[in-house]
């Protein structure tokens, strides 16, 4: 094979990761101290913080609410806590320590990164619900989680972005131009690079979500048409 060759690899795994982002469903970004977008960042769903109050940049971006440590932000939080713990909890059959995210195919199940995972420039990773609209993945990261510049993840055979949930244990870094779909929950934080698009959510517990013209979608609200970003 030659080296520039895309490996395709299809995991198969028997469990199903019993995971529920509740209210956090709502918000497009949400995070516990500040959300931070520069230039015209559109979010279809609510942004918030809590317990920290700052919320930058709308206008000129737009959100459907704005929640600054209220009973929805604190909810969210709680929420995503909630589904963070038990992202890291669930079983891990699959150990993918090491090795690329990179042209993988998943079908539903827990997967597991001891440190860091990455999914390299241009790459791409594609999630296989097999034909279940309810199938559910959970991807435990030990440290940051990388989705470099131009790489996608796509969803395949009935998946959702509300059943495919990353929990990374300190950051999250989405880079220029990538295409996401997925829920994205740091322990920490979260920086998207510019008209980086995400359908799902963008949540850092602890910290911050930084945004820069960016295109997204909380999984309660209909698609915003992202497929120039996305593919």
């Amino acid at each position: 094979m030659h080296p520039n060759t895309l490996t395709m690899v299809l995991l198969f795994v028997s469990n199903s990761a019993a995971i529920s982002i509740g209210s956090a469903s709502n918000f497009g970004a949400c995070a516990g101290q500040t959300v931070t977008s520069t230039g015209n960042t559109v979010i279809v769903g609510s942004v918030g913080t809590s317990p920290g109050t700052s919320i930058t940049g709308f206008p000129p971006g737009q959100a459907t609410s704005l929640n600054r440590a209220n009973f929805a932000a604190r909810r969210c939080i709680a929420d995503i806590s909630t589904a963070y713990a038990a992202c890291k909890g669930a079983l891990a059959p699959v150990m993918l320590t090491g090795q690329p995210l990179d042209g993988k195919v998943l079908s539903p199940g827990t997967y597991s990164y001891a440190t860091t995972a990455a999914l390299n420039p241009g790459a791409t990773l594609t999630f296989d619900a097999r034909g279940i609209s309810t199938a559910e993945f959970a991807i435990q990261v030990g440290t940051s989680l990388d989705l470099f510049s131009n790489s996608k993840i796509l969803l395949t055979n009935g998946a959702r972005a509300c059943n495919v949930i990353f929990c990374a244990g300190s950051s999250v870094v989405i880079g220029t131009n990538a295409g996401v779909n997925a829920t994205i929950v740091a322990y920490t934080s979260i920086s998207v690079a510019n008209e980086a698009a995400n359908r799902g959510g963008l949540y850092g517990i602890n910290g911050a979500v930084t945004l820069i013209n960016n295109r997204i979608n909380s999984c309660s609200q209909p698609l915003l048409d992202l497929s120039v970003s996305i593919g």
